[in-house]
């Protein structure tokens, strides 16, 4: 994984400042990091009991608004990230924040931009490998079973079991326990598909009935290939599963 940034707004309806005042950027030691911190903070209180931002939104996964209860909120992020006001013990540590200057003509360095939607619940998204980004997971319909491939790439809705319909837009953290599924079966027209681990072999499979969860974080070492024959006679990459970690780390795109 490599470092992740994202700029944040401060954003005051009716303050004129909020355009040139409390513009920061986020040092964050990897994507996953950067978004376990949204979530930390969008549950954090303050000392009587309310939600400490009133505002924190994402414009997209690297562009956050946000505004707050108390104090000044451009050092707000300071005193959360320095006293680790709430944070996971994944987030401690590994995030440095940097207020940028004020105004509207002055110049910074523009921090490199990642391309992708956000990663949030009960979304559809296509799963490519991190190191070799050309590798995607791939249904094969005459086996039923996932395909690493170069040429081909299906869809997987991720869905985290403990949230609920009211929670569509909630951002996934490598905590998060998911269940991975089909929408568009090919196998039956109008049915899902749940992918599952096949106990034989390891091998990922899609079907009807059944259904497997992981952290999301498994995603980052659990999840590997190994060639075998495919029924059609040819040699074929199979996407696998092993609890032991150390296979290859995988993204949603």
């Amino acid at each position: 994984m490599s470092l992740y940034y994202v700029y944040l707004r401060w954003y005051k309806e009716k303050d004129s400042r909020c355009g040139q005042w409390a513009r920061q950027i986020l040092t964050c030691e990897s994507r996953y990091v950067a978004d376990e911190f949204f979530r930390a903070c969008k549950e954090l209180k303050d000392t009587r009991g309310r939600s400490r931002f009133t505002r924190l939104e994402r414009n997209n996964p690297q562009f956050w608004l946000y505004d707050t209860t108390d104090g000044d909120p451009w050092m707000s992020l300071f005193d959360i990230l320095g006293a680790n006001l709430g944070m996971p013990d994944s987030v401690k540590g590994r995030i440095m924040p940097t207020l940028l200057h004020d105004g509207p003509s002055r110049i910074w360095d523009a921090a490199p931009v990642i391309p992708g939607r956000d990663w949030v619940h009960n979304c559809s998204y296509f799963i490519r490998n991190i190191r070799q980004p050309e590798l995607y997971w791939s249904l094969d319909p005459s086996s039923s079973n996932i395909l690493v491939s170069d040429k081909q790439k299906t869809k997987f809705r991720v869905s985290a079991v403990q949230f609920g319909r009211d929670d569509k837009n909630k951002v996934l953290t490598r905590s998060d326990i998911v269940r991975l599924s089909l929408p568009n079966n090919p196998a039956a027209v109008g049915a899902t598909a749940h992918v599952r681990v096949a106990t034989d072999s390891g091998v990922i499979c899609g079907a009807d009935a059944g259904e497997f969860t992981f952290r999301f974080g498994d995603l980052l070492g659990n999840f590997g290939s190994k060639w075998a024959a495919h029924p059609a006679g040819d040699a074929r990459e199979f996407l696998t599963w092993s609890e032991q970690g150390e296979q290859d780390d995988w993204e949603l795109c």
